[in-house]
């Protein structure tokens, strides 16, 4: 059925994952013009732009992964687009909460980290799968910047109180996962420095003789 309609719209399999990517970052400036103003229309209509976002990011992975279009392109995209638009929310949200800034900040680093590490990982050609708890820290982390958005916009739930909550949550698992990540590289590379030299090994005694 959906790549019937692909057919329609003229789109492939291959695409679509990579487009959606590309709607992520689309919709970035759209929730910064949104979301600063803090008035009540806005925020709901920022906060249902970033849920977009959101489900965009959870789309293009899946289905990349589910038709098997995977491209080294679009594992780098993917995650830049995700910080991208995360920085922006973050920087929004910080002018509204000075209180959260510390919370905040806390979380762009590990970010900027977490994106330092994938670079340096693609570059030696290392994969690292995003352990579970990443997953996690992604669900309660997008849910809280979500209701944060939304504010004090309505007095029938306590969104900030909520969304500060699950913030706190996500910034533990997202500190957790990003030491499961950053060991993970380690280990990749002491374990690829033990196989050069074990491989450098019998030619230099080699030499030797």
């Amino acid at each position: 059925m959906i790549k019937q309609y692909l057919k329609l719209l003229n789109l492939s399999t291959a695409s679509l994952p990579n487009y959606l990517t590309y709607s992520r970052i689309a919709l970035i400036p759209i929730y910064v013009m949104l979301a600063p103003w803090d008035l009540v229309f806005l925020n709901y209509l920022a906060a249902f732009i970033l849920t977009v976002a959101c489900v965009t990011d959870f789309l293009d992975g899946f289905l990349a992964r589910y038709w098997r279009v995977t491209s080294k392109f679009g594992a780098l995209i993917d995650p830049l687009s995700d910080k991208a638009l995360f920085a922006a929310v973050v920087i929004v949200l910080a002018t509204r909460y000075p209180l959260y800034i510390p919370v905040f900040c806390l979380l762009l680093v590990r970010e900027l980290v977490i994106m330092g590490l994938r670079v340096h990982s693609a570059e030696n050609n290392h994969r690292i799968q995003v352990s579970s708890f990443g997953k996690i820290k992604t669900i309660f982390l997008d849910v809280a910047c979500i209701f944060l958005t939304i504010g004090s916009a309505s007095q029938a739930f306590p969104w900030v109180g909520t969304g500060f909550l699950l913030l706190l949550i996500a910034t533990v698992f997202s500190l957790y996962s990003g030491w499961l990540y950053f060991r993970e590289v380690i280990d990749l590379e002491a374990a690829e420095n033990w196989t050069q030299n074990h491989d450098e090994e019998p030619s230099s005694s080699a030499a030797i003789s």
